[in-house]
């Protein structure tokens, strides 16, 4: 296969781009066929096979259980949104979005979807082995938003929805900074009291060197670093053991306000995702299993399983869900209001608005007490120092 670049008009927009092809005369054919007016092709091959080996080494480094981030979904998106809404083919936009990006991951997904697109399977086909990357959830609805030629409208909602998992994400984030570092610190001062000062002090009436004492705190200092990269390499390890992350999530689940705090959030989502799947014209029970698949509590995701088989064997919407027991009233109201009226997008639009703004709510709350809380664990602990020192300088003071 050999890369052409060609000029050409489609409609009265004038796009420049390359396509593969064996031969000019098969890339001329395969411009036609997509409806374009050729107004310059010629050939590129020493472009075509240093992009063909730029396919296979992306393409290699990428595997399919690869997961993105937040940013990472935030950048595949709006680009696909803006290639597409520009007039864009698929092919098009999966090659532009591999050329120009520079995140290894984008660039190596694209130019996977694109050699199968290429090789004349369909966007569903390219796209499902790798739903894993941005959620089985958007990859669907991307799917079906091309089907049902909604793409544009669907994208659009993808992207905002990414925008306030982002926006959640970074306000937490901002909120517990702060208190976290000043807990390190303390913590740290703690352990130096302890590890260091108080040995020091324990050995003053034996006599000790300054030698001495500067090892005693500079072993101080290392056991400090090697508690404080234990915490953190325990800390990195449960959030990327999926299994253990998931056993201590279900063990958070279990306390109530926790509980509350994970319904609002995934619900959140999971009436998103059910507004965009029905925007883009997915059945009932297929946008009900893409929901279910943005929550991560097993007991929830049963019952919206539940549901789900409930509404393939012909049960309503309203029905389903209101016998999984899951829902707000205000839920089910909407729910119902709406498969009357034949608006349940709306609806379901608005449930997610009002679950947003209950977890904004309990957020707020959180926020709020987190500073004081770790003022006093703060002031504990410094109190926890002095006591010590007195106690390390009098001898005896808590036995007394």
């Amino acid at each position: 296969m050999q890369e052409f670049f060609y000029r050409a008009k489609d409609n009265n927009k004038i796009i420049t781009n390359y396509i593969r092809a064996k031969n000019l005369a098969d890339a001329a054919r395969r411009l036609e066929n997509r409806g374009l007016v050729i107004l310059e092709i010629k050939e590129e091959e020493s472009k075509s096979e240093n992009h063909a080996e730029t396919i296979r080494n992306s393409s290699s480094s990428v595997a399919r259980n690869v997961v993105f981030s937040l940013k990472e979904k935030k950048e595949f998106f709006n680009s696909f949104y803006f290639l597409y809404s520009s007039g864009s083919s698929i092919i098009d936009i999966f090659r532009s979005m591999g050329n120009s990006s520079h995140n290894g991951k984008i660039k190596g997904l694209c130019y996977q979807i694109l050699k199968k697109v290429e090789t004349g399977k369909s966007l569903k086909e390219a796209m499902s082995s790798y739903t894993s990357a941005l959620g089985l959830a958007y990859t669907m609805l991307v799917v079906a938003g091309e089907a049902s030629g909604k793409l544009d409208n669907v994208l659009s909602n993808v992207i905002k929805n990414i925008n306030k998992e982002e926006e959640l994400r970074d306000n937490i984030i901002k909120a517990l900074t702060y208190p976290a570092l000043m807990f390190a610190m303390a913590l740290a001062v703690y352990l130096f009291f302890n590890l260091g000062i108080l040995r020091v002090f324990s050995r003053m009436t034996e006599g000790i060197t300054l030698e001495q004492t500067i090892t005693i705190m500079l072993t101080a200092v290392l056991q400090i670093i090697v508690i404080f990269a234990f915490i953190i390499g325990f800390i990195i390890y449960v959030y990327k053991n999926k299994t253990l992350y998931m056993r201590v999530l279900n063990f958070l689940s279990r306390r109530k306000f926790v509980m509350k705090l994970l319904k609002n959030f995934y619900f959140a989502n999971f009436f998103s995702v059910l507004s965009l799947s029905f925007a883009a014209g997915i059945p009932a029970a297929e946008a009900v299993e893409l929901g279910n698949s943005v929550i991560n509590i097993p007991l929830i995701n049963q019952k919206i399983k539940k549901a789900q088989e409930m509404i393939l064997n012909g049960c309503n919407v309203t029905t389903a869900f209101g016998i999984t027991n899951v829902f707000s009233g205000y839920a089910m109201s909407q729910i119902a209001s709406g498969e009357n009226a034949g608006e349940l997008e709306q609806m379901f639009k608005n449930i997610a608005l009002d679950y947003e703004r209950n977890l904004d709510l309990a957020v707020g709350v959180i926020l709020k007490m987190i500073g004081p809380i770790f003022l006093v664990i703060v002031g504990i602990m410094v109190g926890f120092i002095l006591i010590q020192g007195y106690s390390g300088f009098y001898g005896g003071l808590l036995g007394m």
